[in-house]
């Protein structure tokens, strides 16, 4: 696998460890929602960290503060991608690629949004792949350029600048 499908399949992969967070936040949200009111009535047992709902609370707190900075930067990279992938000549291929490592499409999906067979549609992949690859190689070499001279910033940021702006 080359270093551009690598790429684009971390794109796929982070839309699923998202989901994975929220899943977890939502089961923390439904924990504080039947938490009961402490039974002082019992015997007090010494050591440990009693969770009480503040504790809890707490915690959900970080994991929201800590998803939504995960779902922004998703969002960046999820644009970044996008955008080199509109730089694709061919609208199918653009398709292909938009469809199943952005927008996490299955392949059956993107076959029947674009009206292609199985066979058509993973030659469309191949010739994307490869378009795309060149499209990467170029962007990486400018980022390396602009990183070296400490500029740091998205792809979104960068685009319509030329070698000359970042020099």
């Amino acid at each position: 696998m080359s270093e551009a499908e690598e790429y684009l399949n971390t794109i796929r992969r982070l839309d699923a460890r998202l989901r994975v967070k929220e899943h977890e936040r939502k089961r923390l949200e439904d924990d504080i929602c039947s938490l009961s009111a402490i039974d002082y009535s019992n015997s007090h047992v010494a050591g440990g960290k009693p969770l009480d709902i503040s504790d809890k609370i707490a915690r959900l707190d970080d994991i929201i503060r800590r998803a939504n900075e995960e779902w922004d930067s998703f969002i960046d990279r999820r644009d970044e991608a996008a955008s080199l992938i509109e730089q694709i000549d061919d609208p199918d291929q653009r398709d292909v690629l938009m469809g199943y490592y952005v927008w996490c499409f299955g392949w059956a999906d993107v076959m029947a949004d674009i009206g292609v067979g199985k066979t058509k549609l993973f030659e469309l992949k191949r010739d994307a792949l490869a378009q795309f690859e060149v499209i990467y190689a170029k962007n990486v070499a400018f980022f390396k350029i602009a990183n070296a001279n400490g500029q740091r910033r998205t792809l979104t940021e960068w685009r319509g600048l030329t070698t000359g702006d970042i020099m």
